[in-house]
């Protein structure tokens, strides 16, 4: 990745959201418009299928009475990009370990 940090989270910020919020979003797990729910511990980044689906989101927790503390539409976190550049193979393993070999050889294994 290179340039502009703001640059590269607009590119891959899209279909992000950054959300703290109260309330049960167990609904939120499987849902058509949903295509991956991360728990950050004090705020949640959810990726939906389609950029228009935003809105649609915000509806959607607004009807099941979720209470929004932040809706950070077109936010994405640097770890949630990282993960992403990384690829899939990688989700599991602690950050540590796929860091070192990052920062030993400036590549990834």
């Amino acid at each position: 990745l290179y340039g502009n940090l703001n640059d590269i989270k607009q590119e891959y910020g899209q279909k992000n959201i950054s959300l703290v919020c109260e309330g049960d979003i167990s609904f939120l797990e499987g849902h058509p418009i949903i295509e991956t729910v991360h728990d950050y511990g004090n705020s949640l980044g959810i990726k939906v299928k389609q950029p228009e689906q935003v809105q649609e989101l915000l509806k959607l927790l607004v009807e099941k009475n979720i209470v929004i503390k932040k809706f950070d539409a077109n936010d994405i976190s640097l770890q949630e990009i990282f993960l992403e550049v990384a690829g899939a193979d990688i989700n599991d393993q602690p950050i540590e370990q796929v860091m070192d070999p990052v920062i030993e050889t400036g590549e990834q294994q």
